[in-house]
């Protein structure tokens, strides 16, 4: 049993330490299976472990955040400030023609220097840095109207270049998107850079906004209609879609074909990873011995992990495995030891277990 399963350990874990320098841990002779609990997987278990299920949520706030949503212009936008009826104002002295993509058409603009301020005819220099167009269209109007009878004025925002949302990971186009007079979503900013690709976690996109970081899932607002995963960004926010490198299952021991499987978004049970296995191995498993090893952090009484056993010597547990939900990294293993000889395969596998998480894990950090 032992040869079988040096197979199945990670890179290394096999090197000669001969002559080499072994460094004593104060656990070392620690019995791993003294560090992880066993649970029987029953129909109680089942029903303790699964997930509540989701329905469509609103998102009042993100409605309401639109509802009063005003842009506000900074440094570095660019502004175009019209006064009907007086074309020799359009184009003042000093400006420059600035041109908002390749396709559209050069028209004349100001740019809203570091200072806040823009600088216009008879008006002077205007101070509009965190103003609203509305705001600062009342302000030209008011200044103009000892020179002009009546100003009809429009102010608009030609090119916005002063906010940004980044957006990166697994999704088509890593791209900067700016903040404008359109408020910004997440779904929208996802959109924007062409959807995310096949190799992403839709389940736990990272916003980070202001030091901190935020955790929605894309899944549960596509797939469950919940709108409060939907969020209104802001300038600076950096959204990032992860890889979903971790989202595996291994699957070891006693099948017709080892390997690892990646999880769809919607998940997977343990009946449907050993299908994908195909199956038992007939002349050998212990159908008495399917394990799903789960490495847990911050578990009481220093546990490191808890270990579900299936008994698929009764057909009815089959029903078990198909309702049993696996999570990103875990381990089914399939043994051909008696069950009462678990504590040795435990302590060959379970190292190997550990470093798999601790892998998958800095992976997934990138």
């Amino acid at each position: 049993m032992v040869a079988s399963l040096a197979a199945c350990t990670v890179p290394g874990s096999a090197l000669k330490i001969n002559n080499k320098n072994v460094v004593a841990q104060s656990d070392q002779h620690v019995s791993i299976d003294e560090l992880v609990d066993i649970y029987p997987i029953t129909p109680l278990l089942v029903q303790r472990l699964q997930k509540p299920a989701l329905h469509s949520k609103e998102n009042i706030a993100l409605l309401q955040a639109k509802q009063k949503y005003q842009y506000r212009v900074q440094a570095g936008d660019v502004l175009r400030v019209t006064v009907w009826d007086h074309p020799q104002l359009m184009a003042p002295v000093g400006v420059v023609p600035v041109s908002s993509s390749r396709d559209m058409p050069t028209t004349a603009g100001q740019v809203i220097h570091e200072d806040g301020r823009i600088y216009y005819p008879y008006v002077g220099a205007i101070s509009v840095a965190g103003k609203t167009t509305t705001e600062i269209r009342r302000i030209v109007t008011q200044r103009l109207a000892g020179y002009i009878k009546n100003p009809k004025v429009e102010v608009d925002v030609v090119q916005y270049r002063s906010q940004r949302v980044y957006v990166s990971g697994a999704v088509r186009a890593s791209n900067q998107l700016p903040i404008t007079n359109v408020p910004l979503t997440l779904l929208d900013a996802i959109n924007n850079v062409g959807g995310y690709n096949e190799n992403a976690d839709i389940q736990n996109i990272k916003i980070t906004r202001d030091g901190r970081d935020l955790a929605v899932s894309l899944y549960d607002l596509m797939q469950h209609g919940d709108l409060s995963q939907n969020l209104l960004l802001k300038d600076g926010d950096v959204v990032y879609v992860p890889n979903n490198e971790r989202m595996k299952v291994h699957i070891l021991g006693e099948v017709q074909a080892q390997k690892t499987l990646r999880m769809e978004p919607a998940g997977m049970t343990l009946t449907a990873a050993l299908g994908a296995a195909n199956g038992l191995n007939n002349n050998i498993a212990n159908a008495k011995g399917v394990f799903v090893i789960r490495a847990e952090s911050g578990m009481s009484n220093n546990k490191i992990g808890k270990i579900y056993q299936l008994d698929l010597s009764d057909a009815s547990a089959h029903v078990l495995g198909a309702q049993f939900q696996l999570e990103p990294n875990d381990v089914v293993y399939v043994t051909a030891a008696p069950v009462a000889r678990w504590n040795r395969v435990l302590s060959n596998i379970f190292p190997s277990v550990s470093s798999l998480l601790a892998v998958s894990n800095s992976v997934g950090s990138f």
